[in-house]
């Protein structure tokens, strides 16, 4: 049975807006993935560790044939393959792929129930457009 994930897209380090496209494209790969809407891209302050370059972010909302543990593991693999390598929290990084909504309930509890952690996206969902214009960066 098909759930909906919401897939928050981030990228740091390089060409960030090429890597969240790349990321996007594999996760589109299999066919058991099918794409229901995407954000656009947009620049957005780090957060925790502030010291590093800005980073680009991103949604997609997919319909998916796994289990919430497969779509993560699916997920860390494609960091993998794009380069991501393990620094430190908050950290600078090529890629990273978080679960941010699974079927009708938060991944909070799914995450708790499978030992990792969540990204916390200080601006949330908004858009550049949306946001305080103390909020934007430019």
């Amino acid at each position: 049975m098909a759930s909906t994930a919401y897939i928050g897209i981030g990228s740091n380090l390089g060409d960030k807006i090429l890597h969240c496209r790349r990321a996007i494209g594999e996760i589109l790969k299999t066919d058991r993935h099918k794409l229901l809407a995407q954000s656009s891209l947009y620049k957005s302050l780090p957060i925790g560790f502030t010291d590093q370059d800005w980073f680009v972010n991103g949604v997609i909302q997919i319909e998916t044939d796994f289990e919430p543990f497969a779509l993560l593991q699916s997920l860390k693999s494609i960091e993998g393959r794009l380069g991501r390598r393990p620094t430190f929290r908050w950290g600078p990084r090529v890629i990273d792929l978080d679960i941010l909504l699974f079927g009708v309930g938060r991944i909070g509890k799914i995450a708790g129930e499978l030992g990792t952690g969540i990204r916390a996206f200080r601006d949330g969902l908004k858009s550049p457009e949306e946001k305080k214009p103390e909020e934007k960066n430019e």
